[in-house]
């Protein structure tokens, strides 16, 4: 009985290297990209936004990924003296698992550099570095269209809050978890 679970959840653990191609089972890959998409933030911004930026990847047994992607976003915020911009840039380190051949799941962490005009720092006391850490979880795909080039897309939801003590909710609302859809190429280096 002991004997064969094992034998099962090895197997069940060894699923994803059965479904891989040879040609893709290198011991270590290295692609170089850029991807761009659309990102929505919820809270008091609940709009959308283009995001866009680099991303490295370093692949073992093309099962397990290691990812840093930087990126660039701009988002507007309604206030009572008008439009006022919130920037992002993300700093994300992920860890993606081949579930399939061409499909991926994605964890990770982030650093989100986030910088406010300074007319809205103005308007709301205490509003003085909005950056944080934070945790995303995502689904993606990676297609080859030939032997050194390849076509991502993913979908990543982040879950981002302000880290803001001073500042009453009612005003400004400290979350500001988005997602995003992006899709790019990759190059593969090695």
């Amino acid at each position: 009985m002991k004997r064969s679970l094992a034998l099962t959840i090895a197997v069940m653990a060894l699923f994803p290297l059965l479904l891989a191609s040879p040609a893709s089972a290198d011991l270590l890959g290295f692609k170089v990209g850029a991807h761009g998409g659309i990102s929505h933030t919820g809270g008091d911004i609940d709009d959308s936004s283009p995001i866009f930026g680099g991303v490295a990847r370093l692949e073992v047994l093309s099962i397990i990924t290691g990812e840093l992607a930087v990126d660039y976003k701009s988002d507007s915020i309604e206030t009572p003296a008008g439009d006022r911009d919130i920037s992002t840039v993300p700093i994300q380190l992920s860890a993606l698992i081949t579930i399939l051949p061409v499909i991926y799941g994605t964890i990770g962490v982030g650093y989100y550099s986030v910088s406010a005009d300074d007319d809205l720092q103005d308007q709301v006391e205490g509003l003085d570095d909005l950056s944080n850490a934070a945790m995303h979880l995502g689904v993606g795909a990676e297609f080859p269209v030939g032997n050194r080039l390849s076509i991502m897309g993913d979908l990543r939801y982040v879950f981002l809050d302000y880290n803001l003590d001073n500042v009453d909710e009612d005003i400004f609302d400290t979350s500001a978890s988005f997602y995003t859809l992006t899709g790019g190429l990759l190059l593969r280096v090695f």
